[in-house]
């Protein structure tokens, strides 16, 4: 019997998601992004966190999920990210959570991702976009800060487009520095 590895899921509905994956325990690549942008909002997002808790798929180690644009709120944002992720967060070595051009998006909820993300200690990817959101000096920092603590392979923060003040802090610029004097570059 063939073992599906890879998924990609492109649509609005989430509440299906957790049917789909039974029995897909080779599963080790899911990419979900939402398909409609515009009709995205609450009642998805709390669908979904609501969701992540039932995929049981043992041998997920990479997931994505592709949220930019959306009409969430931040709370719904919020919830998603401190009481969502964490459900799956431990068993991945590789996440990518775009939250990008929503202006929900704000320092609570990025410190809540760098929260969840200091209590994890397989991941060895990371790739947050926050591109176009509301995010502070002070949610930036934080988040910079987990991440410097980690072991990472690869890692992309992006943080363009945000708030004038966020792009000449000089203690989150020294740790952007820190973050890649880190590595060794090949």
């Amino acid at each position: 019997m063939k073992s599906l590895t890879n998924l990609k899921v492109l649509s609005n509905n989430t509440a299906w998601l957790a049917d789909c994956m039974k029995n897909k325990e080779d599963l080790s690549v899911l990419y979900y992004r939402v398909s409609e942008t515009s009709f995205w909002n609450d009642h998805e997002a709390y669908e979904l966190k609501a969701t992540l808790p039932k995929l049981k798929l043992p041998g997920l180690t990479n997931l994505t999920l592709h949220l930019s644009n959306t009409c969430m709120t931040s709370e719904a944002a919020y919830d998603l990210v401190a009481h969502g992720l964490p459900a799956i967060l431990p068993q991945l070595t590789k996440v990518t959570i775009n939250l990008g051009h929503n202006h929900a998006v704000q320092d609570p909820i990025v410190k809540a991702l760098a929260s969840v993300f200091s209590t994890t200690s397989n991941l060895r990817g990371v790739d947050i976009q926050l591109a176009g959101t509301a995010v502070g000096v002070s949610g930036a920092t934080q988040l910079a800060s987990c991440l410097l603590d980690k072991e990472l392979k690869s890692l992309c923060l992006d943080l363009s487009d945000t708030p004038a003040e966020l792009q000449n802090d000089a203690e989150l610029n020294h740790l952007m520095e820190e973050i890649l004097w880190g590595y060794d570059w090949v």
